[in-house]
Protein backbone atom coordinates (compact mmCIF):
# COMPACT_ATOMS: atom_id res chain seq x y z
CA UNK A 1 0.00 0.00 0.00
CA UNK A 2 1.14 3.56 -0.74
CA UNK A 3 2.80 5.35 2.17
CA UNK A 4 0.34 8.20 2.61
CA UNK A 5 2.39 9.90 5.30
CA UNK A 6 4.70 11.50 2.75
CA UNK A 7 2.03 13.93 1.64
CA UNK A 8 0.57 14.76 5.04
CA UNK A 9 1.60 18.41 4.71
CA UNK A 10 2.21 20.19 1.43
CA UNK A 11 5.51 21.88 0.58
CA UNK A 12 3.75 25.27 0.67
CA UNK A 13 2.56 24.64 4.22
CA UNK A 14 6.02 23.55 5.39
CA UNK A 15 7.71 26.58 3.81
CA UNK A 16 5.27 29.03 5.38
CA UNK A 17 5.62 27.29 8.76
CA UNK A 18 9.41 27.72 8.64
CA UNK A 19 9.07 31.38 7.61
CA UNK A 20 6.60 32.01 10.43
CA UNK A 21 8.97 30.52 12.98
CA UNK A 22 12.09 32.37 11.78
CA UNK A 23 10.50 35.76 11.09
CA UNK A 24 8.55 35.78 14.36
CA UNK A 25 11.51 34.29 16.26
CA UNK A 26 9.39 31.49 17.67
CA UNK A 27 10.70 28.36 19.30
CA UNK A 28 9.95 25.01 17.70
CA UNK A 29 7.50 24.33 20.51
CA UNK A 30 5.64 27.63 20.09
CA UNK A 31 5.47 27.31 16.31
CA UNK A 32 4.18 23.77 16.69
CA UNK A 33 1.57 24.90 19.21
CA UNK A 34 0.27 27.62 16.89
CA UNK A 35 0.11 25.28 13.92
CA UNK A 36 -1.17 22.29 15.91
CA UNK A 37 1.73 20.05 14.86
CA UNK A 38 4.60 18.41 16.72
CA UNK A 39 7.60 20.63 17.45
CA UNK A 40 9.94 18.02 15.97
CA UNK A 41 8.05 18.26 12.68
CA UNK A 42 8.72 22.00 12.51
CA UNK A 43 12.41 21.35 13.20
CA UNK A 44 12.54 18.72 10.46
CA UNK A 45 10.90 21.12 8.02
CA UNK A 46 13.44 23.82 8.88
CA UNK A 47 16.34 21.41 8.37
CA UNK A 48 15.08 20.28 4.97
CA UNK A 49 14.28 23.85 3.95
CA UNK A 50 17.81 25.03 4.79
CA UNK A 51 19.43 22.38 2.59
CA UNK A 52 17.06 23.13 -0.27
CA UNK A 53 14.95 19.97 -0.19
CA UNK A 54 11.73 21.97 0.06
CA UNK A 55 11.46 23.91 -3.19
CA UNK A 56 10.72 27.60 -2.62
CA UNK A 57 10.36 30.60 -4.88
CA UNK A 58 13.11 32.93 -3.71
CA UNK A 59 11.98 35.99 -5.62
CA UNK A 60 11.69 39.14 -3.55
CA UNK A 61 8.08 40.24 -3.17
CA UNK A 62 7.04 43.71 -4.17
CA UNK A 63 5.08 45.80 -1.69
CA UNK A 64 1.36 45.57 -2.45
CA UNK A 65 -1.52 47.87 -1.59
CA UNK A 66 -2.63 45.40 1.07
CA UNK A 67 0.83 45.36 2.67
CA UNK A 68 0.83 49.16 2.72
CA UNK A 69 -2.59 49.09 4.38
CA UNK A 70 -1.37 46.60 7.01
CA UNK A 71 1.61 48.84 7.71
CA UNK A 72 -0.75 51.78 8.12
CA UNK A 73 -2.94 49.80 10.53
CA UNK A 74 0.08 48.80 12.62
CA UNK A 75 1.08 52.46 12.83
CA UNK A 76 -2.44 53.43 13.92
CA UNK A 77 -2.39 50.77 16.63
CA UNK A 78 0.95 52.05 17.89
CA UNK A 79 -0.38 55.62 17.97
CA UNK A 80 -3.46 54.49 19.88
CA UNK A 81 -1.26 52.74 22.42
CA UNK A 82 0.79 55.92 22.85
CA UNK A 83 -2.42 57.88 23.30
CA UNK A 84 -3.52 55.40 25.96
CA UNK A 85 -0.24 55.71 27.82
CA UNK A 86 -0.55 59.50 27.83
CA UNK A 87 -4.18 59.54 28.99
CA UNK A 88 -3.87 56.63 31.44
CA UNK A 89 -0.23 55.86 32.36
CA UNK A 90 -1.27 52.90 34.48
CA UNK A 91 -3.59 51.42 31.88
CA UNK A 92 -2.57 48.04 30.61
CA UNK A 93 -5.79 46.27 29.57
CA UNK A 94 -6.20 44.47 32.90
CA UNK A 95 -5.22 47.51 34.98
CA UNK A 96 -7.53 49.71 32.93
CA UNK A 97 -10.37 47.34 33.69
CA UNK A 98 -9.69 47.58 37.40
CA UNK A 99 -9.17 51.34 37.41
CA UNK A 100 -11.82 52.39 34.91
CA UNK A 101 -14.68 49.88 34.98
CA UNK A 102 -17.11 50.87 32.26
CA UNK A 103 -20.24 51.21 34.33
CA UNK A 104 -22.47 54.24 33.78
CA UNK A 105 -24.62 54.76 36.83
CA UNK A 106 -25.55 58.21 38.11
CA UNK A 107 -22.37 60.16 37.48
CA UNK A 108 -21.63 63.69 36.33
CA UNK A 109 -21.86 64.38 32.58
CA UNK A 110 -18.11 65.07 32.37
CA UNK A 111 -17.34 61.64 33.87
CA UNK A 112 -19.74 59.89 31.46
CA UNK A 113 -18.10 61.70 28.54
CA UNK A 114 -14.64 60.65 29.71
CA UNK A 115 -15.81 57.05 30.11
CA UNK A 116 -17.26 57.11 26.60
CA UNK A 117 -13.96 58.43 25.22
CA UNK A 118 -12.05 55.70 26.99
CA UNK A 119 -14.41 53.04 25.69
CA UNK A 120 -14.17 54.39 22.15
CA UNK A 121 -10.39 54.34 22.39
CA UNK A 122 -10.50 50.68 23.43
CA UNK A 123 -12.90 49.91 20.57
CA UNK A 124 -10.64 51.63 18.01
CA UNK A 125 -7.62 49.77 19.34
CA UNK A 126 -9.33 46.40 18.92
CA UNK A 127 -10.87 47.36 15.57
CA UNK A 128 -7.43 48.11 14.14
CA UNK A 129 -5.74 45.23 15.93
CA UNK A 130 -8.03 42.82 14.10
CA UNK A 131 -7.50 44.63 10.79
CA UNK A 132 -11.11 45.88 10.57
CA UNK A 133 -12.43 42.32 10.40
CA UNK A 134 -14.52 42.52 13.59
CA UNK A 135 -17.99 43.99 13.89
CA UNK A 136 -19.68 45.02 17.13
CA UNK A 137 -20.48 41.53 18.57
CA UNK A 138 -16.86 40.34 18.36
CA UNK A 139 -15.49 43.69 19.53
CA UNK A 140 -17.89 43.43 22.48
CA UNK A 141 -16.46 40.01 23.43
CA UNK A 142 -12.90 41.30 23.17
CA UNK A 143 -13.75 44.29 25.37
CA UNK A 144 -15.09 41.99 28.08
CA UNK A 145 -12.06 39.70 27.95
CA UNK A 146 -9.25 42.22 27.50
CA UNK A 147 -10.59 45.26 29.37
CA UNK A 148 -13.17 43.85 31.79
CA UNK A 149 -15.99 45.77 30.07
CA UNK A 150 -19.35 45.22 31.79
CA UNK A 151 -21.57 47.50 29.69
CA UNK A 152 -24.00 46.58 26.93
CA UNK A 153 -23.53 45.46 23.36
CA UNK A 154 -25.95 48.22 22.30
CA UNK A 155 -23.54 50.87 23.57
CA UNK A 156 -20.66 49.34 21.63
CA UNK A 157 -22.80 49.29 18.49
CA UNK A 158 -23.78 52.92 18.96
CA UNK A 159 -20.22 54.14 19.51
CA UNK A 160 -18.93 52.19 16.51
CA UNK A 161 -21.72 53.53 14.32
CA UNK A 162 -21.06 57.12 15.43
CA UNK A 163 -17.32 56.70 14.78
CA UNK A 164 -17.92 55.14 11.35
CA UNK A 165 -16.26 51.84 12.34
CA UNK A 166 -17.68 49.15 10.07
CA UNK A 167 -16.28 45.67 9.52
CA UNK A 168 -15.25 44.80 5.98
CA UNK A 169 -18.29 44.65 3.72
CA UNK A 170 -19.98 41.55 2.35
CA UNK A 171 -19.24 40.48 -1.21
CA UNK A 172 -20.64 37.78 -3.50
CA UNK A 173 -18.38 35.16 -5.02
CA UNK A 174 -18.91 32.56 -7.73
CA UNK A 175 -19.00 28.81 -7.08
CA UNK A 176 -16.35 26.48 -8.54
CA UNK A 177 -18.29 23.19 -8.56
CA UNK A 178 -18.10 21.06 -11.69
CA UNK A 179 -20.73 18.33 -11.23
CA UNK A 180 -20.98 17.48 -14.94
CA UNK A 181 -19.13 14.17 -14.79
CA UNK A 182 -19.74 10.42 -14.88
CA UNK A 183 -18.30 9.59 -11.44
CA UNK A 184 -20.53 8.03 -8.72
CA UNK A 185 -22.46 10.40 -6.45
CA UNK A 186 -22.64 9.70 -2.71
CA UNK A 187 -25.81 10.09 -0.64
CA UNK A 188 -26.32 13.20 1.48
CA UNK A 189 -25.63 11.78 4.96
CA UNK A 190 -25.44 15.24 6.51
CA UNK A 191 -28.85 16.43 5.29
CA UNK A 192 -28.24 19.97 6.63
CA UNK A 193 -27.81 18.71 10.20
CA UNK A 194 -25.01 21.14 11.08
CA UNK A 195 -24.39 19.88 14.59
CA UNK A 196 -21.72 17.49 15.81
CA UNK A 197 -21.25 16.02 19.30
CA UNK A 198 -17.44 15.99 19.23
CA UNK A 199 -14.39 16.82 17.12
CA UNK A 200 -13.58 14.50 14.19
CA UNK A 201 -17.16 13.35 13.80
CA UNK A 202 -17.99 15.31 10.63
CA UNK A 203 -15.66 17.11 8.23
CA UNK A 204 -16.80 19.44 5.46
CA UNK A 205 -14.76 20.32 2.40
CA UNK A 206 -14.86 22.54 -0.68
CA UNK A 207 -12.74 24.35 -3.29
CA UNK A 208 -12.41 28.04 -4.07
CA UNK A 209 -10.13 30.29 -6.09
CA UNK A 210 -8.01 33.41 -5.50
CA UNK A 211 -6.91 35.83 -8.19
CA UNK A 212 -3.23 36.89 -8.42
CA UNK A 213 -1.27 38.81 -11.06
CA UNK A 214 0.43 35.53 -11.96
CA UNK A 215 -2.90 33.77 -12.52
CA UNK A 216 -5.50 31.87 -10.50
CA UNK A 217 -4.67 30.07 -7.27
CA UNK A 218 -6.98 27.29 -6.06
CA UNK A 219 -7.59 26.42 -2.41
CA UNK A 220 -9.08 23.22 -1.01
CA UNK A 221 -10.01 23.18 2.68
CA UNK A 222 -11.39 20.74 5.26
CA UNK A 223 -13.45 22.08 8.18
CA UNK A 224 -14.35 20.24 11.38
CA UNK A 225 -18.07 20.79 11.93
CA UNK A 226 -17.81 20.68 15.73
CA UNK A 227 -14.86 23.03 16.30
CA UNK A 228 -15.17 25.02 13.02
CA UNK A 229 -11.38 24.64 12.68
CA UNK A 230 -9.78 24.35 9.25
CA UNK A 231 -8.03 21.06 9.96
CA UNK A 232 -6.51 20.60 6.50
CA UNK A 233 -5.94 22.64 3.36
CA UNK A 234 -3.91 22.66 0.17
CA UNK A 235 -3.24 25.34 -2.41
CA UNK A 236 -2.09 25.14 -6.02
CA UNK A 237 -2.26 26.59 -9.52
CA UNK A 238 -4.62 23.87 -10.81
CA UNK A 239 -7.97 22.64 -9.47
CA UNK A 240 -7.20 18.91 -9.44
CA UNK A 241 -8.19 15.81 -7.50
CA UNK A 242 -4.70 15.83 -5.97
CA UNK A 243 -5.47 19.18 -4.35
CA UNK A 244 -8.43 17.81 -2.40
CA UNK A 245 -6.48 14.64 -1.58
CA UNK A 246 -3.63 16.71 -0.11
CA UNK A 247 -6.07 18.75 2.00
CA UNK A 248 -7.66 15.54 3.32
CA UNK A 249 -4.28 13.98 4.10
CA UNK A 250 -3.20 17.04 6.05
CA UNK A 251 -6.40 16.85 8.12
CA UNK A 252 -5.94 13.11 8.71
CA UNK A 253 -2.34 13.28 9.91
CA UNK A 254 -3.05 16.39 11.93
CA UNK A 255 -6.07 15.13 13.86
CA UNK A 256 -5.64 11.31 13.79
CA UNK A 257 -9.38 10.46 13.91
CA UNK A 258 -8.73 6.73 13.57
CA UNK A 259 -9.95 4.28 10.94
CA UNK A 260 -12.89 3.16 13.07
CA UNK A 261 -14.27 6.62 13.77
CA UNK A 262 -16.94 6.40 11.02
CA UNK A 263 -16.18 10.04 10.30
CA UNK A 264 -18.53 11.65 7.73
CA UNK A 265 -16.72 13.56 4.99
CA UNK A 266 -19.13 15.93 3.24
CA UNK A 267 -18.53 17.93 0.07
CA UNK A 268 -20.32 19.05 -3.07
CA UNK A 269 -20.60 16.85 -6.16
CA UNK A 270 -17.45 18.20 -7.82
CA UNK A 271 -15.46 15.84 -10.03
CA UNK A 272 -12.43 16.12 -7.71
CA UNK A 273 -14.40 14.68 -4.76
CA UNK A 274 -16.17 12.06 -6.88
CA UNK A 275 -12.97 10.79 -8.50
CA UNK A 276 -11.80 7.22 -7.97
CA UNK A 277 -8.48 8.37 -6.46
CA UNK A 278 -10.19 10.53 -3.83
CA UNK A 279 -12.78 7.89 -2.95
CA UNK A 280 -9.96 5.37 -2.48
CA UNK A 281 -8.26 7.61 0.11
CA UNK A 282 -11.57 7.98 1.98
CA UNK A 283 -11.92 4.19 2.01
CA UNK A 284 -8.35 3.75 3.28
CA UNK A 285 -9.16 6.16 6.12
CA UNK A 286 -12.45 4.43 6.98
CA UNK A 287 -14.50 7.55 6.26
CA UNK A 288 -18.07 7.72 5.00
CA UNK A 289 -18.56 9.99 1.99
CA UNK A 290 -21.47 12.41 1.81
CA UNK A 291 -22.39 14.86 -0.97
CA UNK A 292 -24.68 17.86 -1.27
CA UNK A 293 -27.70 17.94 -3.54
CA UNK A 294 -27.30 19.31 -7.05
CA UNK A 295 -26.47 23.02 -6.94
CA UNK A 296 -27.59 23.36 -3.31
CA UNK A 297 -25.03 25.50 -1.44
CA UNK A 298 -27.13 25.30 1.75
CA UNK A 299 -26.18 21.62 2.07
CA UNK A 300 -22.65 22.76 2.87
CA UNK A 301 -23.49 26.03 4.62
CA UNK A 302 -20.72 26.08 7.30
CA UNK A 303 -18.10 25.64 4.56
CA UNK A 304 -19.70 28.45 2.55
CA UNK A 305 -19.55 30.56 5.70
CA UNK A 306 -15.80 29.98 5.95
CA UNK A 307 -15.28 31.00 2.31
CA UNK A 308 -17.28 34.13 3.00
CA UNK A 309 -15.09 35.00 6.00
CA UNK A 310 -11.89 34.32 4.07
CA UNK A 311 -12.92 36.37 1.03
CA UNK A 312 -14.33 39.31 2.99
CA UNK A 313 -11.73 39.50 5.74
CA UNK A 314 -8.61 38.68 3.72
CA UNK A 315 -8.92 38.31 -0.06
CA UNK A 316 -11.41 40.96 -1.17
CA UNK A 317 -9.65 44.16 -2.18
CA UNK A 318 -6.20 42.57 -2.31
CA UNK A 319 -4.10 42.60 -5.45
CA UNK A 320 -1.66 39.75 -4.90
CA UNK A 321 1.43 40.17 -7.07
CA UNK A 322 2.43 36.50 -7.06
CA UNK A 323 0.97 33.16 -6.10
CA UNK A 324 3.59 32.94 -3.37
CA UNK A 325 2.37 36.18 -1.85
CA UNK A 326 -1.23 34.96 -1.90
CA UNK A 327 -0.16 31.64 -0.35
CA UNK A 328 1.55 33.50 2.50
CA UNK A 329 -1.59 35.58 3.12
CA UNK A 330 -3.86 32.51 3.12
CA UNK A 331 -1.51 30.60 5.43
CA UNK A 332 -1.44 33.47 7.92
CA UNK A 333 -5.20 33.96 7.80
CA UNK A 334 -6.04 30.29 8.36
CA UNK A 335 -3.33 29.16 10.76
CA UNK A 336 -2.70 32.27 12.83
CA UNK A 337 -5.96 34.21 12.75
CA UNK A 338 -8.92 31.99 11.85
CA UNK A 339 -8.01 28.84 13.79
CA UNK A 340 -6.33 30.47 16.80
CA UNK A 341 -7.81 33.95 17.28
CA UNK A 342 -11.02 34.60 15.39
CA UNK A 343 -14.15 34.48 17.53
CA UNK A 344 -16.95 32.38 16.02
CA UNK A 345 -20.55 33.14 16.87
CA UNK A 346 -21.52 29.47 16.36
CA UNK A 347 -19.19 28.30 19.15
CA UNK A 348 -19.96 30.90 21.81
CA UNK A 349 -17.50 33.45 20.39
CA UNK A 350 -14.48 31.29 21.09
CA UNK A 351 -11.76 30.48 18.59
CA UNK A 352 -11.76 26.92 17.15
CA UNK A 353 -8.65 25.96 19.13
CA UNK A 354 -10.14 27.34 22.34
CA UNK A 355 -13.38 25.45 21.71
CA UNK A 356 -11.53 22.19 21.02
CA UNK A 357 -9.40 22.63 24.15
CA UNK A 358 -12.54 23.26 26.19
CA UNK A 359 -14.08 20.03 24.86
CA UNK A 360 -11.11 17.85 25.85
CA UNK A 361 -10.76 19.53 29.25
CA UNK A 362 -14.38 18.75 30.04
Amino acid sequence: MEKLKRRAFTADFKIEAVKLMTESRLSYAEAGRRLDVLAKLVKNWEDTYRVGKIIADARRLRVTVEQMELSKLRKEIQELKMERDILWPEASPKKAAASHGISFGHRPEAQRTLDAQRLLFQIKTLFNQYQRRYGAPRIYRELMEQYGYDGSLARVKRLMRQAGLRAKAKHKFKATTDSNHAHPIAANLLDQQFRAARPNQTWLSDLTYIRTQEGWLYLAAVLDLYTREIVGWAIGSRMTQQLVIDALRMAWFRKHPGKHSQLIFHSDRGSQYASLAFRKVLTDYGMRQSMSGTGNCYDNAPMESFWHSLKVEEVHGCNYTTREEATRAIFTYIEIFYNCERRHSSIDYLSPRQFEKQFYEQ
